[in-house]
């Protein structure tokens, strides 16, 4: 199996279009700490992950913040820290 950009792109304009129609423009930031996992542990269901670190979704919105704004370079690990605030947006406005 691949995972095509395209598909990623087109899903993630649907969901967020889906939140603007149910109002939801800003997700309140009620929990700003989240555990950080080895990503070669969080993707092998043989052995129990270890946490690693704590981070800091505030951290995280700073980055996309200044990435949306043109004034950081894009990088793959954007990915990362943008999908430590989609999980936390996908838990918090669970319908």
């Amino acid at each position: 199996m691949t995972i095509k950009v395209e598909v990623l792109k087109t899903a993630s304009e649907k969901l967020f279009a889906h939140l603007e129609e149910l109002g939801i423009t800003e997700i309140p930031l009620d929990h700003n700490y989240h555990w950080v996992v080895d990503h070669e542990e969080a993707v092998n269901p043989t052995i129990k992950p270890e946490l690693t670190m704590l981070g800091k979704l505030s951290d995280n919105y700073e980055v996309m913040t200044k990435l949306s704004s043109c004034t950081d370079v894009p990088i793959n690990y954007h990915l990362v820290w943008l999908a430590s605030l989609l999980d936390y947006i996908g838990h918090r406005t669970h319908e």
